[in-house]
């Protein structure tokens, strides 16, 4: 136990240090003309937001709201690929993978793969999987992106995580 004079500099200090912090954070706050790069981006790039990233398997699945992605170098609009919600990257070349499309009617919020790499588990806002009704979760085939229609869970609302174990997978959201 510190005596009760330590523990009132420390007390007084951090006190004092989170002032500092919220008398800067305004004045960054404050510039509203600060902008994005407009550099071409080496990567590929979405029409909306990336959300969610899981990665194995020499793949980096991205989710999240997005309808297209287009190569690196390509201005917005341009020679783009349709990929609604979900889409696969090589992680050796950073290249759109052709073969895995999965077709979603809403968002993808999580991503996890299954820890022996045969299952991507995805969850979200969709209703539909491949034309399959899936309410909020599914599995896909990681490598062409297949519905695995022996795994049929459903959630009554989004589901914003996933934990993937061995033997059972885990879901998080707004769900009852």
């Amino acid at each position: 136990s510190l005596p009760k004079s330590v523990a009132l500099v420390v007390s007084v200090a951090l006190m004092t240090a989170g002032i500092a912090v919220v008398a800067a954070t305004p004045a960054a706050a404050a510039a509203p003309d600060a902008t994005l790069s407009a550099n071409r981006s080496s990567m590929w790039q979405t029409n909306g937001d990336t959300e969610t990233l899981a990665a194995g398997g020499g793949r980096l699945y991205a989710g999240g709201r997005f309808t297209r992605v287009r190569p690196p170098g390509a201005a917005a609009g341009t020679s783009e690929t349709t990929r609604t919600y979900l889409a696969a990257f090589s992680t050796s070349t950073g290249a759109l993978i052709t073969g895995f499309n999965v077709t979603l009617n809403g968002r993808v919020r999580a991503v996890r793969l299954s820890p022996d790499g045969t299952r991507l588990y995805i969850g979200g806002d969709f209703t539909t999987v491949n034309g399959v009704s899936r309410t909020r979760f599914a599995a896909v085939n990681p490598t062409t992106g297949a519905l695995l229609t022996a795994f049929t869970a459903n959630s009554n609302g989004a589901v914003t995580t996933i934990a993937a174990g061995s033997t059972a997978v885990n879901v998080g959201g707004d769900s009852t």
